[in-house]
């Protein structure tokens, strides 16, 4: 079963670096968190936001690491989208919280069917939470880029929708990409 199933998720993480190319994204599956450069290396961003070059591009070390938009791509996952809101907001800092977008991949019922009619309307309490729908399954990687397409946070973390990230864990992300 593993030697059938690691080719399908390098299949995937090279998909993702493709559609992704010319982009800065930080993913974070689970516990796991990743910098991609365009060119697929790990190590050369990291260094890059660690130490930073001068000049323009990949290597430049970035200006403001204040805010988080959190893409949360679900497909069919029902209440666990809400929880996985509502646990983002009670573990991670507000004040780094810019936006909480799920993006709903096709599912049916639409997740906006399950989510409590004062936390789409938002204000004070309530996370800032964008929800965007595709009409039709489209797949993780097209409902990822559509989150980091619409993502306006300093930092674009991506979270499975099925979730409870641990307390601190945005600190400890910019902490390591400073």
């Amino acid at each position: 079963l593993r030697s059938a199933y690691l080719p399908e998720l390098e299949a995937d993480r090279r998909e993702f670096q493709e559609v992704q190319k010319e982009s800065r994204f930080v993913t974070m599956a689970a516990a796991e968190a990743v910098l991609l450069a365009p060119n697929g290396s790990v190590s050369e961003e990291v260094s890059g936001l660690r130490g930073g070059s001068k000049g323009s591009g990949y290597g430049e070390s970035p200006q403001r690491l204040a805010t988080f938009s959190i893409v949360v791509p679900c497909a069919f996952e029902g209440d666990f989208a809400l929880k996985t809101v509502r646990a983002i907001w009670k573990n991670t800092k507000h004040k780094r919280i810019k936006e909480i977008l799920v993006i709903d991949d096709g599912s049916l019922p639409p997740l906006q069917a399950l989510f409590p009619s004062e936390l789409l309307a938002g204000g004070p309490g309530q996370p800032p939470l964008r929800l965007l729908r595709h009409n039709r399954t489209l797949g993780l990687i097209a409902a990822k880029k559509a989150g980091g397409d619409a993502a306006v946070g300093d930092i674009i973390a991506f979270l499975d929708c099925h979730v409870s990230p641990r307390k601190g864990w945005e600190e400890a992300m910019v902490k390591q990409m400073r």
